[in-house]
């Protein structure tokens, strides 16, 4: 399976090769105020399932053993990693 998608701007594409391991939803407050909505859908890939193209990705640690990563530019959410 091939996925692809982008940030708001253009800057940040990505491409997922490879099965996606697990679909959610998440409402914990730290997932709500990262994304201004009161749910987040998400998937889940292995690391080397997933490619980012364009502007490098900054990235905020929103709790211990979290990486939340995101375009600089437009502030638009792109991944969420755990030790």
């Amino acid at each position: 399976m091939e996925l692809t998608g982008r940030c708001l701007c253009r800057s940040v594409v990505f491409k997922i090769s490879g099965d996606v391991i697990r679909t959610g939803h998440c409402h914990c407050e730290s997932c709500r105020r990262a994304t201004s909505s009161p749910v987040t859908t998400f998937l889940c890939v292995a690391t080397t399932s997933v490619a980012f193209r364009g502007e490098t990705l900054r990235h905020y640690a929103s709790s211990p053993g979290v990486s939340r990563g995101f375009c600089g530019n437009c502030g638009s959410p792109m991944s969420f990693a755990t030790d």
